[in-house]
């Protein structure tokens, strides 16, 4: 050691260590240090004009001192000072000129002027720092152990230094940086105060802290994987223990979200919490859904088209992520949602208030023409998954084509949504269920009865039953069991009334199967159907579908559409009022516009040819059994033979003829009446064989000529050729009376020759050249008994009967 004694002390050490008698291990820290410092810093410009000791041990610690010049310089493990340093005795202050003090631990280097009031024991400063990559300015003072300070800061890069180095707890740390990274910060001011315990020590409390910084060209990241909130600007500020920032034009997937800000609560401590209040214009898209789900908000639905303005208050637990409270509001004027990314429902008017737990939906409107128009309110738990709907519906429907076939006015049905494994909705109501899961759907009508109500058209008959439907991206299934009232189809003479079926629709095709009977394939404009062992009502057919099918002619005239119809029968009969057509198979098919139809029918081995175009048609029929004439006449007295017939014209007015081969005429009231008013004629009981008998009137050759004008069938020419007897006539059958008025001549082949002296001549007797006999009859009165007498005839018929002979020389042909 060098001591110098003069005017002032020199003083030069290689190593001076001062014992101290206090108890080590305090903790003294580079700011406590300072103030160690300054209590003898007065004594140096009276006492010492140069000072340099290289190692002063203190206890446990080391320093290096060098005072020349009015320069300090200190150096020790916690710090390092370069400062001009001048003592004023008459205000016993000291100012120091910091040229540089750098606190190693944090790495911060100050520059500025202090003063130190030595009675007063306080200091204050002021000058510019760096530190963490910042750069600013700073003002701080001094007073009983407590510093007040004042930052400020120029434009900065990243927090990520010293956000490490206060290396708060992690959740928070996050929030900090890197959840809120920015391209440039700035700190507009910091105001605090830190306090200076008596073993050195400092407490931080950042509750005294007051700060205002910008951060530009920012982004929000809420949730790993989810898109992040961008601005060009954020101002932070911190008060309270609060950390609050308020966003510049922010977007959120390009939706803006102006009017939104976050904060944190109680930054410093464990239970800190964030708020977060958003303002979003535009549709709750998959983003929005993925953001709310990452805080366990799940959505059972993502808006498709529109524009939403929503509110979303939410309030998160950082440490141990949980959320405490979740409100939003969302209101929109017309929205589509899409549930379950499979049901599409287009609302109206939509308002939407959803809690931590719950989603209240309030009256809003549902929209689907021309299906539904319902209003609408409900809510949905969200931990449950589940939601309970109240709408009215106040119009319900479903037509096919110009058809009706439901109509639901005015009803409220509940509907239950559960949507914890696909997405379900139960209408106990109704008795239906719709499970729509990834890929597809199962509807379920589990009680047609509780539907019955609102089927129209053809449905309405619909009594009974259950229908389950599964619909995938490549087909639907239907399968059920239903009752219909049904007077069209029959089976062994009962009504089919109870339907089993399943269908099946892939593409542009459809089959459907019912009960093993009926089969139908329906693709695109075209249709066929199988029929077996099945019998037809037509005429009860066409009245049931008579209004539907002039609707769908319309339709077709207005769009030009072509549809086509072929049906195809086994073993079966086809009924018409009172008439019906026995078929061992029979086949039609139809083009609706415009309308043809074109038929086949087979008996044995006779068959029925017909074409239907517009309102003309033209039917024929060759080699047809006894039973099929019974059946198209309701005329039950033709007994064996064969038949054909034609006829042309329109349903209301058609002509043609009937022919006929090897049958008999017998047991009906007619052919009865007709023999007991022969059995009176003299003449006709001489005759060995008068053709007429309890056994009928065997034909070998007929042929009728006729015309039908509704509801009568005029008989124009009646040619009946007999093995001993020929008949001929005309007359009328008037269905809607149920009469008849007739005409006929019995022309006998037996010659009289030996018995005309015998018998007394009679004025309704005609004698032939021939030496025959021809007698006229008159029928008239109802169908069931008509009334048979004799007519005074001048001459037997001959015209237009020859017409009808050439007809029966004329082989048959049935038209293609």
């Amino acid at each position: 050691m060098y001591i110098k004694l003069d005017k002032k002390l020199t003083v030069s050490a290689d190593t001076i260590e001062v014992i101290s008698i206090k108890k080590e291990g305090r903790n003294i820290n580079s700011i406590r240090e300072i103030e160690k410092i300054a209590d003898w810093i007065e004594f140096l410009p009276h006492y010492f004009d140069h000072i340099q000791i290289d190692n002063l041990l203190i206890g446990k610690r080391r320093l290096h001192i060098l005072y020349l010049n009015d320069i300090f310089y200190i150096d020790n493990d916690a710090l390092q000072v370069a400062a001009k340093i001048s003592y004023h005795p008459d205000t016993k202050k000291i100012a120091v000129d910091l040229h540089r003090l750098l606190l190693k631990d944090p790495h911060v280097t100050l520059v500025g002027k202090f003063t130190y009031d030595i009675p007063l024991r306080r200091w204050r400063g002021k000058g510019h720092y760096s530190g963490f990559g910042i750069e600013g300015s700073y003002n701080v003072v001094e007073r009983k152990n407590r510093i007040h300070f004042i930052l400020d800061s120029k434009p900065f890069a990243s927090l990520k230094p010293l956000v490490d180095y206060l290396n708060p707890i992690e959740p928070i740390k996050e929030w900090i940086y890197p959840r809120i990274p920015a391209k440039k910060y700035i700190l507009h001011r910091m105001n605090g105060e830190i306090f200076i315990k008596k073993d050195g020590g400092i407490v931080f409390d950042p509750a005294r802290i007051e700060a205002s910084a910008t951060a530009y060209n920012a982004k929000i990241h809420f949730q790993k994987g989810v898109t992040p909130v961008v601005t060009p600007r954020i101002d932070i500020s911190y008060k309270n223990d609060v950390l609050s920032f308020k966003l510049s034009k922010p977007t959120f997937a390009g939706k803006p979200l102006d009017g939104s800000h976050v904060e944190i609560r109680e930054l410093s401590k464990r239970s800190a919490k964030l708020d977060a209040h958003i303002v979003v214009e535009g549709a709750i898209d998959d983003d929005i859904v993925r953001l709310l789900a990452s805080y366990d908000v799940n959505l059972p639905f993502v808006q498709t088209e529109g524009k939403t303005e929503a509110i979303v208050d939410l309030t998160i637990k950082l440490v141990g992520v949980s959320i405490l409270k979740y409100h939003g509001d969302y209101r929109t004027e017309r929205a589509t949602l899409l549930f379950d990314r499979t049901i599409s429902i287009p609302v109206h008017n939509l308002h939407v208030i959803s809690k931590k737990s719950d989603i209240v939906i309030e009256r809003c409107r549902i929209k689907m023409d021309p299906y539904i128009d319902a209003s609408l309110r409900g809510t949905i738990d969200l931990h449950a998954k589940r939601g309970l709907f109240e709408p009215l519906i106040h119009r319900m429907g479903y037509s096919l084509g110009q058809i009706p076939l439901f109509d639901m006015r005015e009803k409220e049905v509940p509907v239950v949504l559960d949507y914890k494994n696909g997405t379900t909705f139960s209408a106990e109501k109704l008795a239906l269920k719709l499970l729509y899961r990834q890929g597809g759907a199962h509807i379920s009508l589990l009680s047609i009865s509780k539907l019955h109500p609102y089927f129209t058209g053809p449905l309405k008959p619909l009594q009974k039953g259950r229908i389950d439907i599964d619909i995938d991206k490549k087909e639907t299934k239907a399968i059920g069991r239903v009752t219909y009232e049904n007077k069209v189809i029959f089976q062994k003479g009962r009504p089919l009334e109870t339907f089993v079926f399943n269908a099946m629709h892939n593409g542009n095709k459809t089959d459907i199967s019912i009960d093993d009977a009926i089969k139908a394939v329906l693709e695109q404009n075209n249709v066929s159907v199988t029929i077996r062992e099945s019998d037809i009502y037509i005429d009860r057919l066409l009245d049931t579908i008579e209004d539907y099918l002039s609707r769908d002619k319309n339709d077709l005239a207005e769009n030009g559409h072509n549809h086509t119809i072929a049906v195809e029968g086994y073993d079966g009969t086809l009924f018409y009022d009172t008439l019906q057509l026995p078929c061992r198979k029979y086949s039609a098919n139809m083009e609706t516009n415009p309308l043809r139809v074109k038929f086949i029918t087979k008996h044995r081995s006779g068959e029925i040819h017909g074409l239907v175009t517009g309102d003309r048609l033209h039917i024929a029929g060759d080699n047809l059994p006894d039973y099929i004439v019974r059946g198209l006449t309701t005329i039950d007295a033709i007994h064996g033979g064969t038949f054909s017939f034609e006829a042309k014209g329109s349903p209301h007015y058609f002509k043609g003829t009937i022919r006929m081969q090897d049958t008999v005429w017998a047991k009906n009231a007619l052919y009865n009446n007709i023999l007991a008013t022969l059995n009176t004629i003299p003449a006709v009981l001489t005759l060995k064989n008068p053709g007429f008998s309890k056994k009928g009137f065997k034909i070998k050759k007929g042929a009728i000529e006729y015309h039908y004008k509704k509801p009568t069938l005029y008989l124009d020419t009646v040619l009946l050729k007999g093995e001993s007897a020929n008949v001929t006539g005309a007359g009328a059958i008037d269905f809607k009376k149920k009469s008849v008025d007739m005409k006929l001549q019995v022309h006998f082949l037996e010659s009289l020759t030996n018995v005309l002296g015998k018998i007394p001549v009679a004025g309704y007797l005609i004698f032939g050249k021939d030496k025959t006999i021809a007698i006229t009859l008159k029928v008239n009165g109802p169908l069931k008994n008509p009334k048979v007498t004799t007519e005074t005839a001048k001459e037997i018929i001959k015209a237009p009967l020859n017409i009808l002979q050439r007809t029966l020389s004329l082989p048959f042909k049935l038209f293609k």
